[in-house]
């Protein structure tokens, strides 16, 4: 129907596949953004020096429960207020939904 009516490429993209794709791709950006931290973590227990992942190791082998969930509440504000931060994106980009 667009090309019928005379619009071009980057006009059907902006007006149709545009508006189409953005949910999905604010719907995965969302799911990487939880992925991505979950796998950093797991990155620093395999072989890091340093990191939370890393405190987290050591902290287990010492029995040190309360750093532990120290670290374990700490990644789980970082990863909510990515995820919080990729939603506002997506409101402000999305405002039609």
């Amino acid at each position: 129907l667009f090309q019928l009516m005379g619009a071009g490429f980057w006009k059907t993209m902006r007006l149709l596949y545009w508006p189409w794709a953005l949910p999905h791709f604010f719907a995965g950006l969302k799911v990487g953004v939880s992925v991505a931290t979950i796998g950093a973590v797991i990155g620093e227990w395999v072989g890091a020096q340093q990191g939370l992942g890393y405190l987290m190791i050591q902290a287990n082998a010492r029995l040190n429960v309360d750093l532990v969930f120290a670290a374990i509440l700490w990644l789980s504000v970082m990863g909510l207020s990515l995820w919080s931060f990729v939603g506002y994106l997506e409101k402000r980009v999305i405002t039609w939904k």
